[in-house]
């Protein structure tokens, strides 16, 4: 599972994504279930302090969208997960239903050093039993160029038309970024996964057989290894076979 622990650093990673028109020519057939809409998504802010962060709505150009999200943290929360944005899924979804999510993300301003914005994006369900579910639960960054991600992923459980909920968390850095044409749709039961377009990230030297790699485990041979003893005795002290 990939989640706000796992972000990829702008330094050495890069989201192979599709263009505007390539996206939306590779578009999967399915049921919405939350449309490219942003007045949908209400805020999600569950600590007192309110102020901690922003939610605004701005108008994009040169996008298949027109408006966008616009996302502050002005002082991250414990737990990133208590700042956000989420909305009501519009369809019914089966267990087994596999679903595919797409945004557009772009960073304004941040304080990371690597000079991204990082959230993540999360699809809750619930259990009959009242317990929460998320089959969907991956961060992910951007920097100043907008950047499509593209994820597909298999419903946990069986929800009926908003029971469930797509969220955007954003609480884990101090940021501001926007993000638009945020869809989710249900392609069925009977859809390859791997057949959905996805995005992939790669960085330089990710292959196996990388000639960094090499040299690296010299240097963990030699800097990081090293011999030492080990003596293992009983509660007396007396050494164990």
């Amino acid at each position: 599972m990939f989640t706000t622990r796992h972000f990829s650093l702008v330094a050495l990673f890069s989201l192979i994504s599709l263009t505007p028109a390539a996206a939306a020519e590779n578009r999967p057939a399915g049921q919405v279930l939350v449309p490219d809409d942003v007045s949908l998504f209400v805020p999600d802010i569950r600590i007192d302090d309110k102020s901690t962060a922003r939610i605004e709505t701005v108008t994009v150009e040169g996008r298949p969208f027109t408006q966008a999200l616009l996302l502050t943290t002005l002082k991250p929360s414990a737990h990133g997960w208590q700042l956000g944005v989420t909305a009501p899924t519009q369809g019914p979804i089966q267990k087994g239903d596999v679903l595919w999510v797409t945004f557009q993300s772009r960073r304004i301003k941040s304080m990371q050093e690597t000079g991204e914005a990082i959230a993540e994006v999360v699809l809750m369900q619930r259990t009959p039993e009242g317990q929460e579910v998320r089959p969907l639960e991956r961060g992910f960054s951007c920097n100043l160029e907008w950047v499509e991600t593209s994820l597909a992923f298999v419903a946990a459980q069986d929800s009926a038309a908003g029971a469930a909920s797509l969220s955007i968390r954003f609480g884990s850095a101090v940021q501001s970024f926007e993000i638009g044409g945020i869809t989710l749709l249900n392609c069925g039961p009977d859809v390859d996964l791997a057949a959905l377009p996805q995005t992939l990230t790669r960085y330089d030297g990710h292959a196996a057989d990388a000639p960094w790699r090499a040299a690296a485990a010299e240097r963990i041979e030699k800097i990081r290894k090293g011999d030492f003893p080990i003596r293992v005795v009983d509660a007396a002290g007396n050494p164990v076979a």
